[in-house]
């Protein structure tokens, strides 16, 4: 779904891709790469938990409103990558 990694590319690949643009980060954080479809589907589970928790974006660094977390929690509960 378009929408759904337009917000990841907004939210998310900010600092979890191969070269952050996210200011004072030079690597993405534990390693997570979030920068293409099939790396985003294996981490499914821990990013459900992660965005439905708060706990990402990082001090939501990013802005995400409430609106952007339900619709990406709601593609990547359904989502099988198509």
């Amino acid at each position: 779904d378009q929408a759904a990694y337009q917000l990841i590319e907004r939210h998310c690949t900010v600092c979890h891709a191969t070269q952050p643009t996210q200011p004072g980060f030079v690597a993405p954080p534990a390693g997570v790469l979030l920068d293409d479809p099939a790396a985003i589907l294996q981490r499914r589970e821990a990013a459900i938990t992660a965005i439905s928790t708060g706990y990402m974006p990082l001090g939501n660094m990013s802005g995400m409103t409430d609106e952007e977390r339900s619709q990406l929690l709601a593609w990547l509960q359904t989502s099988q990558g198509n």
